[in-house]
């Protein structure tokens, strides 16, 4: 990526007729440098400039049929740049004409300031002492495990090569029940191995604190967290305060925001909050249009962050060398339902997911 020094382009779809560019990119050319607000009358629309300085901070551009809108560096705030993003620079916008985030790329300083609060403690690689592709499998809590049973499970995953298990809906239980259930599990993992992880959802408990000292007490070492749910700005503060902490990003809602927003957009706006591990989805392999979606996600969060881990889910171990063929190594491989017959799980069939990938 080739960043400019003081200057973040962000890149806009017109939704709707292409004859609505100009004043769409009018009204934002004066929001954004002077501040305006408008009002519906009956039949009409009023635009109602305030009294305040111009600042010159962006200006449009129109091009390749797209609106890009370029914003110097002292448009923004250190403190609250995620904020600015996702406000000022996408919803607020929408109230001045259909419009769809595709990408950004920001300057060289505002990029380094957002990267400066990364994991710089951390990464999977150093997490488990080997390199990918990575194995896991989901706890399915409508099975209503019990805590014995769970940790059988975890135990036999883990001997067997399996690398972590998640389980989503921790986010709905006690906190208090979620610390003790993820010590105990995380303590039979560690007993068979050092290299798998238990992976609570912590959505639900972000604002405290106290559960990641706890959790990191307790063993933990990586939490899931529904990002679009709890906001890309509390990820971030999250980030900061807790360095020794992986985050696992879990995309859940976002097929009500997709009109107004691209994958490759909001995966890269996780990664400079803070996200480690994000979930891209799944490719269709023989779909060459699935596949390129997919790479051009990876491509997008990794030139934000090398590091970043991305997650495949609902796979089967058919497509697994495919997977490890397009995406490398470094890739985290879910696999979901697919494992279980009438609930249960089937350890032939994860036996040849560990096989999959062994010989990848």
């Amino acid at each position: 990526m080739n960043y400019r020094k003081n200057i973040s382009v962000f890149k806009y779809e017109i939704l709707g007729s292409s004859k609505h560019y100009a004043e769409i990119a009018g009204k934002i050319n004066e929001e954004l440098n002077k501040g305006l607000s408008f009002t519906i009358l009956e039949a009409d629309e009023k635009v109602i400039f305030l009294r305040s300085k111009r600042r010159n901070w962006i200006y449009c551009d129109r091009k390749d049929k797209n609106l890009y809108i370029s914003v110097y560096d002292k448009f923004f705030r250190a403190s609250i740049i995620i904020e600015q993003i996702l406000t000022s620079l996408w919803t607020n916008l929408m109230d001045f004409g259909g419009i769809r985030l595709i990408e950004y790329n920001l300057s060289k300083n505002i990029n380094a300031i957002l990267l400066s609060k990364c994991n710089k403690e951390v990464s999977i690689d150093k997490l488990t002492g080997s390199k990918g592709p990575y194995f896991g499998m989901v706890f399915k809590p409508s099975f209503n495990l019990s805590l014995k049973q769970r940790i059988g499970i975890a135990k036999k995953f883990i001997s067997i090569g399996g690398t972590f298990l998640k389980e989503d809906e921790t986010y709905l239980i006690d906190r208090n029940e979620l610390i003790e259930n993820a010590s105990a599990i995380q303590d039979a993992i560690n007993k068979i191995s050092l290299k798998g992880f238990y992976v609570p959802n912590v959505t639900s408990y972000l604002l405290d604190g106290n559960i990641f000292r706890q959790l990191y007490k307790a063993g933990i070492r990586i939490v899931m967290v529904n990002y679009l749910m709890a906001g890309l700005p509390t990820i971030a503060k999250i980030r900061n305060n807790f360095e020794n902490m992986l985050l696992w990003g879990h995309r859940v809602g976002y097929s009500t925001i997709e009109k107004y927003i691209s994958m490759e957009a909001i995966s890269s706006l996780a990664i400079h909050s803070g996200i480690d591990v994000i979930h891209i989805g799944t490719p269709f392999i023989a779909l060459k249009i699935s596949v390129e979606r997919c790479r051009k996600i990876l491509e997008s969060v990794r030139q934000i962050n090398k590091k970043s881990i991305p997650v495949f889910t609902k796979t089967s171990h058919h497509i697994v060398p495919h997977l490890v063929k397009l995406f490398g190594n470094d890739i985290v491989i879910m696999a979901c339902g697919s494992l279980r017959t009438s609930g249960n799980i089937n350890w032939n069939k994860v036996m040849r997911w560990i096989d999959a990938i062994k010989y990848a």
